[in-house]
């Protein structure tokens, strides 16, 4: 494959990856939506802790999605910046805004909005429902409460976009060597 079409392709892969994302998001807002309307419609049918398990599952999942997508996408930036960009293009760049702490950044900004989704997932059951079903659905509910919280600080506090250049960066050199290696062993 040359390298312009290699390029072009890979692109189309981070956008791919990056689509997914808001469609995880999109599912996840929806879902929540629509159970916390009908808790809030039927309180009485709804143990707060069985409730706020369900939702908080939901968005533990897709902040999972999430951040794999994440890395699937990032991984694939990294690959363009070492073997199409050489360190200078846009993925090399972008990759610099990383290294420092940046509340501009969509990680943050879905940090922010599964962090605002968790606290209504909690706060809302526990204010309006029957009280907690049993002490298995309490640590039900702990457990993924703090499932939650590691996935999200993976997603906000995590970049790996670096981490997959370095990696590439260690794959190239080996690769440049074993090519050095061959080409003495033809001469």
């Amino acid at each position: 494959m040359d390298m312009e079409k290699e390029y072009n392709t890979l692109r189309e892969e981070i956008m791919h990856w990056e689509n997914r994302q808001f469609t995880v998001i999109g599912i996840n807002i929806t879902l929540i939506t629509i159970i916390l309307g009908w808790i809030i419609t039927k309180p009485s049918e709804w143990n707060w802790d069985v409730a706020s398990t369900l939702l908080l599952l939901i968005l533990t999942s897709g902040s999972y999605l999430l951040v794999l997508f994440n890395c699937f996408a990032s991984k694939i930036g990294a690959y363009i910046s070492v073997y199409h960009e050489n360190g200078v293009g846009w993925e090399s760049r972008v990759s610099e805004f990383d290294k420092k702490l940046n509340f501009h950044s969509v990680r943050y900004a879905l940090g922010i909005l599964y962090l605002g989704l968790g606290i209504m997932s909690f706060s809302i059951p526990y204010k309006i429902c029957s009280k907690s079903l049993s002490l298995v659905t309490l640590f039900l509910f702990f457990l993924i409460c703090v499932i939650l919280i590691i996935t999200l600080i993976l997603m906000v506090f995590t970049p790996r976009k670096n981490k997959y250049i370095k990696l590439w960066q260690e794959l190239k050199i080996k690769e440049n060597q074993t090519d050095t290696v061959k080409q003495q062993t033809l001469i």
